[in-house]
């Protein structure tokens, strides 16, 4: 994940400098080899406690495990819409440095799954025996 960090921030500093239509083949490359990376990295979180009380056994584990793998899609997404922006003849360098700068702040959404998870609260009329403790989701 560093490594895709890195690499983000790199071609964000190529647009800002301006030397990105010089460099658009290597650009190219560079987010290709991105994109295949972070379609093969897995993305882990930690849910703090999981409710395997009534009809929705684990439930919030699930909306979890979907909540990343819709997030890892978005990534790949904006990944996929910033080199085609790039590989315009009249590239998009604000689109490109809004999406550059939205991925790298959210450290690849990772920020926002991890906040909605900390937002979860335990039911008060929740049996206490109904609740496992920690647990890593790992979404590919």
């Amino acid at each position: 994940m560093e490594t895709v960090l890195k690499n983000l921030k790199y071609i964000k500093r190529t647009i800002e400098d301006h030397t990105h239509v010089e460099q658009k083949a290597i650009l190219s490359v560079l987010l290709s080899e991105t994109i295949e990376e972070v379609r093969e990295t897995t993305f882990k979180y930690e849910v703090p406690y999981i409710d395997y009380s009534g009809d929705n056994s684990g439930g919030n584990l699930a909306t979890y495990k979907d909540m990343g793998k819709r997030f890892k899609s978005k990534v790949l997404a904006e990944l996929e819409e910033v080199q085609k922006q790039l590989n315009k003849k009249n590239t998009g360098v604000n689109r490109c440095l809004a999406i550059l700068n939205n991925l790298i702040n959210t450290n690849l959404y990772t920020d926002k799954v991890n906040a909605k998870i900390k937002q979860w609260k335990l039911h008060p009329n929740v049996s206490k025996k109904a609740v496992q403790a920690s647990e890593i989701i790992e979404v590919k």
